[in-house]
């Protein structure tokens, strides 16, 4: 068990740039409709974030949550969407762009550690994250299943 312990301490040493995969695909600009971004979704369905940029610069992530909601609201299910912190159903009435759906930027660094990076991602309920660059230019992205890959190279015998 021990043995276990001092292996994940040293994955959890590893550097997010040591990890991380380009990001090919799901990116979008942030005047895109977002009639393109769920034909987006629909049609690459293990792509759970899409990124949105503007002039290069990570803006925010729109995930799967963000466009049921939308859609519930579409379909009168507005009870479902009534939050304290925000005004969810305002945005969704009037946005018809990409940048009128993004939340807060939660991402990650290149020079972070995938202890860092993991922390982050249990806190936010994240199965990927963006990586980006002291710029704020989305450089990389880094998967749950990364890290599991990594965990179970690492702890195989």
């Amino acid at each position: 068990m021990k043995l276990y312990s001092d292996k994940i301490k040293e994955i959890g040493k590893i550097l997010v740039k040591d990890v991380m995969r380009p990001v090919h695909e799901g990116i979008i600009d942030s005047e895109t409709p977002i009639v393109k971004v769920l034909e987006l979704m629909a049609t690459e369905p293990k792509r759970r974030i899409i990124y949105v940029v503007d002039r290069g610069k990570l803006i925010g992530i729109i995930t799967p949550k963000v466009l049921l909601e939308f859609i519930a609201l579409k379909l009168g299910k507005v009870d479902v969407l009534r939050k304290a912190e925000e005004s969810i159903g305002l945005r969704f009435i009037i946005g018809t762009i990409a940048q009128d759906y993004v939340g807060k930027i939660v991402a990650c660094h290149p020079d972070d550690t995938l202890a860092e990076a993991t922390k982050i991602m249990v806190e936010n309920l994240m199965d990927e994250i963006p990586v980006i660059n002291e710029n704020g230019k989305l450089v990389g992205e880094l998967s749950f299943i990364d890290i599991l890959m990594l965990a179970l190279y690492k702890l195989k015998p």
